[in-house]
């Protein structure tokens, strides 16, 4: 399945981490208050990658993330289904998930030997040894012209976690519910005046 980000789109490192890791920001967006949200069923980007198990998984993510950031942004936004003047439409593309694997994460901290193997993962891939990430994209357009207002890239990961040893996705959902009260910040300003992403 396609990425939601088209091609040449030139995407900024942020230096903040309030931020998405890579945000791009339309400069020049339309002059439009919106009042309105149309919020696209999220996408999984590496769907036929996916055996069945892996995608039901996905799924369970991907049907979650649509949940809570439909409930957060419905705080300021009357969510529709159709596109309108004034209508911001919300495209979420699932790039990347792992769950966390409680049994060898507590290997890794608990034997010197599995210690230094986490350690030299963590050296050479910048994420400790059996702790969850997810990686996503978030797209913002207007949803009458297709406009481009923002975009946003961002990945989470997880930390040596007891939450992750009762549910082995927590990391996932738990990055999905801070991407939802950060998107509705951001949007925020949209709702009672003409603004730039």
């Amino acid at each position: 399945m396609p990425r939601l980000l088209t091609k040449g789109m030139v995407l900024s490192r942020s230096d903040t981490d309030e931020e998405a890791l890579y945000v791009y920001r339309n400069t020049i967006a339309p002059t439009v208050k919106y009042t309105k949200l149309l919020l696209d069923p999220v996408v999984i980007s590496k769907q036929g990658e996916l055996n069945n198990t892996q995608l039901a998984n996905y799924q369970a993510l991907a049907d979650n993330a649509f949940q809570l950031v439909r409930k957060e942004l419905s705080q300021d936004f009357e969510v529709v289904t159709e596109s309108s003047t004034g209508t911001l439409r919300i495209q979420i593309a699932i790039l990347d998930a792992e769950a966390s694997k409680p049994v060898r994460r507590l290997l890794a901290s608990a034997v010197p030997v599995g210690a230094g193997i986490s350690l030299v993962k963590y050296i050479a891939t910048g994420k400790p040894s059996a702790v969850g990430q997810i990686a996503v994209e978030i797209l913002v357009t207007d949803a009458l012209s297709g406009k481009i207002l923002g975009a946003a890239v961002d990945s989470r990961v997880g930390t040596q976690n007891l939450s992750d040893i009762v549910d082995p996705w927590a990391t996932a959902n738990e990055a999905i519910a801070i991407w939802a009260t950060r998107l509705h910040k951001v949007l925020k300003s949209y709702r009672h005046e003409t603004h730039q992403m």
